[in-house]
């Protein structure tokens, strides 16, 4: 179990700064925003919870913010 948890950690990092290293830390950071998302639908799944609305308007604001990210990212390039 060590090794597989060291195999799977090492893997994601691996995949994680091929990612910066391609696409640039802005929209991989970006990228990353959605994972409370991917999180809550499993949650969702697996075990039924749910969020308030509260919970849920934050969290919009945090993917838009980063779409906001990738959208500067976009015209930061567009410019030089």
């Amino acid at each position: 179990m060590i090794v597989s948890g060291f195999i799977g950690i090492g893997f994601g990092h691996i995949l994680y700064y091929r990612g910066i290293h391609r696409l640039g830390a802005v929209v991989s950071s970006g990228i990353m925003l959605g994972t409370p998302f991917v999180t809550l639908a499993t949650a969702y799944a697996v075990l039924g919870e749910t969020m308030t609305a509260a919970q849920l308007a934050g969290g919009l604001a945090v993917v838009a913010g980063g779409a906001l990210l990738l959208k500067a990212k976009a015209q930061t390039e567009a410019g030089t």
